[in-house]
């Protein structure tokens, strides 16, 4: 075990990273842009990206595949999450950047491309930000 806040594997970090600019102007005027969230308590998970606006919160979940589940930590987390009622769970995964697919927690799997992921993220905006 690292000294803590020091990335002792940083080419392993650095795989991890998901570069967010994609995104810009998907929320309006603001300078939003998603963060990521290194754990949380209970279940040990590291959430993609995440966004607030208006105490409502937007989970970005990067996949590598369609093939490639949620563990059950995450299903657990994401179910909980969800029945709060205060979070939206959008699960992708991308070739290179280009996001190919996705899903709404808990919702069928759609085909997706750069612009609808972008639609979608933006409309999710509009309607938290009334």
């Amino acid at each position: 075990m690292g000294e803590r806040g020091r990335i002792n594997h940083e080419n392993a970090w650095r795989s991890g990273l998901v570069d967010w600019s994609a995104l810009n102007g998907c929320f309006g005027t603001t300078k939003i842009s998603p963060m990521d969230l290194d754990g949380i308590v209970v279940i040990p998970h590291r959430i993609m990206g995440i966004v607030e606006r208006r105490g409502k919160f937007l989970v970005l979940e990067k996949k590598t595949s369609a093939e490639d589940h949620p563990s059950l930590g995450e299903v657990y987390t994401f179910d909980a999450l969800k029945k709060v009622g205060l979070f939206s769970i959008l699960v992708f995964w991308p070739s290179e950047w280009t996001p190919t697919g996705m899903y709404w927690w808990g919702t069928a799997v759609q085909p997706t491309n750069y612009e609808g992921f972008r639609e979608i993220v933006s409309a999710w905006f509009q309607r938290v930000n009334q």
